[in-house]
């Protein structure tokens, strides 16, 4: 049985990855970018893929980048990240 390689620490991938565009909380450092917590109530199989493929919201000028434009992230990665966003603002 092959064991996944960990994904890096969820918080270090967020600050590389998503910050510049969702800011430290989630709530978007640049106009146009949403709120991740109106996301929230989608799956964690949803989000992860959303941030694998990248999204476009309907009637956003933006879209998200596939992989949030890091060529690396990996699905352990996304899963990961999925369950930092949910711990944003919720300290």
């Amino acid at each position: 049985m092959t064991v996944p390689a960990l994904a890096a620490e969820p918080k270090a991938l967020y600050d590389t990855t998503c910050v510049a565009c969702h800011g430290p909380t989630g709530k978007g450092a640049i106009p146009g970018v949403p709120d991740l917590a109106t996301r929230l109530g989608k799956s964690d199989a949803e989000l992860a893929a959303s941030i694998l493929n990248g999204f476009q919201t309907p009637g956003s000028p933006m879209a998200m980048p596939a992989k949030g434009g890091n060529a690396a992230l990996t699905a352990a990665d996304a899963t990961a990240l999925v369950g930092y966003l949910r711990t944003l603002g919720k300290s």
